[in-house]
């Protein structure tokens, strides 16, 4: 028996992992999983920032198998339904923000001009200077850069949150996507894709494409798309595109049998994409708060969480503080 953990200072995935579930599991089973949402290290990672149920599952329940059963909704199957779980928009993700874009009136959205100094009249507006010359008065500012931008932006006006936001790391990652010959698909399992153990491939993830996300055009095609680099594995990274994407192949034919030579193949890289919450995350987000001056706000994947529905939570209330002002 393993007694519950009713402290509430933070601590790293790996350590609650490995106490309530033991080394092997944590690092075979649970650890590619959890780390690869954030393309991090468990060890390094703060499990109330990225993963805080399970702090909560430990402290109220003792087990995080208890947890994981409270928390499970039954499955509806639907016999009419899509044969994957999985939904997104008709067309694509990027639809829902050109939508809203479109809903505002003329003139409120402004493109292809670069902010490159925020400043601030004394008890005045702040000053937002564009690249293209504009100095744009502003009664409040909401940076939703990455961590690394806003820290540079805020140097000025509000020094002692920058420093903390400069604290924020991110890791670089890279998408290897390939597509492969007609007939293809039928070698892929019925399975949204995989992750692997650290370490054990030049690749942490893959996603089959073509069975979570089917489409008319894939026909009888493989579509899948793997997973490079993140946290401590950057080093996979400092090699040309075409070394990378030759690893990917070559890990994706042991696992899937896809030997045959993919059609299309494009690796997109994503330098300092994947921000780090370390332990200790939610305490440097009440400092950056703190410090922020009224009318300022930081928002986007550095802070509270890397998912849309994370961004779309965190819209909300920013956007509830600027029309408070509070």
């Amino acid at each position: 028996m393993v007694p519950r953990r009713h402290s509430e200072r933070d601590t790293s995935v790996a350590a609650l992992l490995r106490r309530r579930l033991g080394r092997g599991a944590t690092e075979a089973l649970v650890a590619p999983l959890l780390a690869g949402i954030y393309a991090g290290d468990i060890d390094r990672l703060s499990v109330e920032a990225a993963f805080p149920e399970l702090a909560l599952w430990e402290r109220e329940l003792g087990s995080l198998r208890a947890g994981a059963r409270a928390k499970a909704v039954p499955v509806r199957r639907v016999p009419a339904g899509p044969t994957t779980p999985f939904a997104t928009i008709r067309g694509g993700l990027h639809r829902l923000p050109a939508a809203l874009a479109e809903a505002l009136e003329p003139g409120t959205l402004r493109f292809g001009a670069t902010v490159v100094k925020l400043g601030r009249e004394e008890r005045g507006p702040y000053r937002v200077a564009t690249d293209d010359g504009d100095d744009l008065p502003a009664d409040a500012v909401v940076l939703a850069t990455p961590a690394s931008v806003s820290a540079e932006l805020l140097a000025e006006v509000a020094p002692r949150a920058a420093e903390l936001i400069r604290q924020i790391s991110a890791a670089s990652t890279a998408i290897a996507l390939f597509v492969y010959p007609k007939g293809t698909n039928r070698r892929l399992p019925e399975a949204a894709g995989f992750v692997t153990r650290r370490g054990a491939l030049p690749i942490t993830a893959a996603t089959a494409i073509s069975k979570k996300w089917p489409r008319q055009a894939f026909g009888s095609r493989a579509v899948v798309r793997a997973y490079v680099g993140g946290d401590g594995l950057e080093h996979e990274l400092d090699r040309s595109d075409d070394e990378i994407l030759s690893s990917a192949r070559d890990a994706l034919a042991g696992v899937y049998r896809l030997t045959a030579e993919p059609e299309h193949a494009a690796l997109v890289r994503w330098p300092g994409s994947m921000p780090q919450y370390a332990v200790g995350h939610l305490e440097r987000l009440g400092a950056i708060e703190a410090a922020l001056p009224p009318g300022l706000y930081v928002a986007g994947g550095a802070y509270r969480g890397a998912g849309i529905p994370d961004r779309v939570r965190e819209a909300g209330a920013v956007a509830d503080r600027v029309v408070r002002q509070d």
